[in-house]
This record gives C-alpha cells, structure tokens and sequence, in this order.
C-alpha cells in the first residue's frame, strides 16, 4: 500500500553534515557549490542532531562543508562531538587552512580527517582547484603529519579527464610522504560537476579503461600489498539500497546528508529542497527520520523507477538495478537515468557470458 510509513524499514546510522557553504575554494567539480551560497548551521541545530544518534561503535559523524573550518563555532561543534561515544568522527576539509597550531588541536581531539587532493603537482590539482591551492593544501597535510597522525589521514582524489595520467604519480607522492589511505573516486554530475562535464567529465569507455588499467596495475599492487589502503571507484551501480524493504534480513542503515540550511536529505547525493525530507531547525532529527514525507519520497522513487524512458527498449531492463535514484532526480526527473546505462550494460553482458 501506498499509504504505508516505512520508517521502520531504517536506522539512523550516521549523519553527512556540512555545517557551512562558505568556503574559500571554488572548485570545478564541488557536488554542492560551495562558496556561491552563505548557509551555517547552528549550534542548537548541531546538538539536535547528535542527539538523534544511537552512540556506538558503528555510528559514524561527518563534518563537512563548504569549508568546515571556516565556521566560527567549528571547535564548539568538535567539543561536543567530543562528549559522544560514536565509533567513526571525520572532518573533510581542503586542507588549506591547517596551520601547525589546527594540526595540534585536530590531533588533540581524535578526529579523522579527509583531504581533498586531485593531483601530483599545481599544473594538475589547481586546474580543479584554484591557483595557489597545491602549495597550500600541501602545506596543510605536512603540518598534519608533524603531529603524527597518520593512520586518521585519508586523501580523496576525484579522477577527471584533467588528472587521469596523473594519479599513479600523486600515489607515488602520497605514499614517499607517509599517507596510508587513498580513496579514488570519478566525478558526480551534480553543482559545478554538472556545470563543468564538458571539460571534465569521463565518458563511460574512458572509465572503464581507467578501472581496468588500474585493478591491473603491478606497482600499486605492490603498494597494497605494503600495506597502502586504495579504495578504487565503483564499476558497476545496481539498485539503490534506500528503496530496498530491507537489507540482509536487517533495516537498511539511513546517514542522511544535512545541509548548512539545516535540510535533511536521504542521502549525500539528494539536493533540492523538494526532495528534502524535512528540517532540523524545525524538527528533531529522529522525528524527520520517521516522518511521511521519508516514506512518500521512498514510494515515489520505488514507483518512479519503473517508467524510466532509457528503460523501455533495453534487453536488460528486468536484471538492471537502475542505478543511483538520486543522480536520475538531478537528471531533471526519476524518469530520466543516473548516466552510468553503458556501464551498466556492459557489466550485465559481460556476467551473462561468464555464465554460459
């Protein structure tokens, strides 16, 4: 029935929070522009929703932005995270504004931290970022590893077609500099990333090549097997797990993306207030987590899916998972495809043969 909550079928399992867009970066490919708007969470707000959480090893806290520290009450919110007993607290930030004194007070307060970083050199990361920005961010993860916390320190790298002969050289730079923990990922068409697919954007046979040069690739195996953790882009999407009545017999685990305006999303690719489930300025979290407008938006998605125009004529539309919902919405409408169809496609066929 359509009339049925299906908040039961979740648990609140961690929050994604940008706690502000201002930021002092302009990136080519930031999924929520940050920097062209001005939202900040409040305190009360942020209370609010680490109340909602169950403490536990498995709940996990990200701190976002924009610029996360470009918040005035960002120690305030670091202290009162400091009182929960959450298993994973991670702050993303572009590194930029950690001087020696905020690699200390990060350090001192046992946050894990994930550095934006897409390339080896200026010529490649400040095409995405900014000029300066290398040198800077550079100087913001040397500080950090001053301290010594280099088992807390991830770098994320966004492949696009301006650093895609670059990574094995960022690796290799990465690792000489003592980091441990690389996360690839390709770009998400959503803010600026859809503004500028054009220059960027990797088609769906330039990603794949990429994928299968570098799962193939000896040297950084070799590195892996040093003990280097890479975390490599996923090649193939199935069905979106949000959708699901439940996952392995267990409710699906729900960490919703809460935005510096305080709107609370399904997920950090949601945007748009319309596919907002709520507000935590106006609610508490758990209560939003619980609310029909969480179930109407799970119905229209499960319904939705169904009548995607790219669909009707394809041989694979009974096995297809139909990919991300939520890149389908920014595409214009759940009728339209997440992008990642050929992909799709090709993987299905590909375990179709492997089974004859």
């Amino acid at each position: 029935m359509i009339n049925e909550n299906l908040a039961e079928n979740y648990k609140l399992q961690g929050v994604y929070i940008e706690l502000t867009s201002k930021c002092n970066l302009r990136c080519l490919h930031c999924y929520n522009e940050s920097g062209s708007l001005r939202g900040m969470l409040g305190i009360a707000e942020f209370n609010n929703i680490l109340d909602s959480l169950q403490e536990g090893e498995d709940t996990a806290v990200t701190l976002s932005g924009g610029e996360p520290l470009l918040h005035p009450s960002i120690w305030t919110f670091i202290e009162e995270l400091d009182k929960k007993n959450f298993g994973k607290k991670l702050m993303i930030t572009n590194a930029t504004l950690i001087t020696p004194q905020i690699a200390k007070q990060l350090k001192n307060h046992q946050i894990s931290i994930q550095i934006s970083l897409n390339g080896s050199c200026a010529e490649t990361h400040d095409k995405l970022c900014g000029k300066g920005n290398f040198e800077r961010t550079i100087r913001g993860i040397n500080n950090l590893l001053q301290e010594e916390i280099q088992e807390r320190i991830l770098i994320r790298c966004m492949v696009s077609a301006f650093n895609l002969n670059d990574i094995e050289k960022m690796i290799d730079m990465l690792v000489q500099k003592g980091i441990r923990q690389i996360d690839l990922a390709t770009l998400t068409l959503l803010g600026r990333g859809k503004e500028n697919k054009a220059e960027m954007y990797l088609s769906p046979q330039q990603k794949k090549k990429f994928l299968k040069d570098i799962n193939s690739n000896e040297h950084l195996k070799s590195l892996i097997e040093s003990g280097l953790k890479i975390s490599f882009p996923d090649e193939f999407t199935g069905v979106c797990p949000l959708i699901l009545n439940e996952i392995d017999g267990g409710k699906i685990p729900l960490t919703p993306r809460i935005d510096s305006y305080g709107h609370v999303y399904l997920c950090q690719l949601f945007s748009g207030e319309n596919y907002s489930i709520g507000n935590v300025y106006d609610n508490i979290l758990t209560k939003i987590c619980e609310s029909d407008r969480l179930s109407h938006l799970v119905w229209f998605m499960r319904y939705g899916m169904k009548y995607m125009h790219e669909c009707e004529k394809c041989v694979w539309q009974s096995a297809c998972g139909k990919g991300c919902l939520a890149l389908a919405l920014s595409n214009g409408s759940i009728q339209e495809t997440d992008g990642e169809c050929e992909l799709r496609r090709e993987q299905l066929t590909e375990d179709f043969l492997q089974c004859q």
